[in-house]
């Protein structure tokens, strides 16, 4: 008969430095992961050059202030509709509809007029795109004009939505 024990055999433990090794392996490879990990996290978002900006206020029916990704503020004049003059009803129903517009969207993607980027007074001439939960893009010139709540502005024919914004008033009449 055959004792069970002697067929055991005992385990070396590996040398030291292996030891070491696996730990040296085990820690570059974890810091690593989480290094780029912090990497994708941390800059996650829209790029430097993201068109995506972030509502600041109201200033009337036809301008607003807003923040872009980089951090800096825009003031941004609304290219193609006059709105009412600043102190009167109509002027505080203009911008009023655009703030609740523009709060109620989603994201707000800007996007600077191709043909004229700023005005006389360094305010960046823009088209304002609201996204909706729905996945829809309305327009806020488009939207201010179809309710009727400003006019077409006339010296900014031929830029680039202008024929939308002509279209929208003519379906409001």
């Amino acid at each position: 008969m055959v004792r069970k024990d002697t067929f055991k055999t005992k385990r070396k433990p590996p040398p030291r430095w292996l030891v070491w090794l696996r730990v040296v392996v085990v820690v570059v490879i974890v810091g690593g992961g989480l290094l780029s990990y912090r990497a994708c996290y941390w800059q996650a978002g829209p790029p430097s050059d993201s068109p995506y900006v972030s509502l600041v206020r109201v200033v009337d029916g036809d301008t607003i202030r807003v923040q872009a990704w980089r951090g800096e503020q825009l003031k941004v004049r609304l290219i193609g509709i006059d709105a009412p003059e600043l102190g009167t009803a109509a002027s505080f129903r203009a911008a009023l509809s655009c703030a609740e517009l523009l709060e109620g969207a989603d994201a707000i993607r800007l996007e600077p007029e191709p043909t004229k980027p700023k005005d006389k007074y360094g305010r960046t001439l823009g088209w304002v795109w609201l996204e909706q939960a729905s996945g829809a893009e309305l327009l806020l010139q488009e939207e201010l004009v179809r309710a009727g709540l400003v006019d077409l502005y006339r010296d900014a024919a031929g830029s680039k939505y202008y024929a939308r914004l002509e279209l929208a008033a003519r379906h409001r009449e």
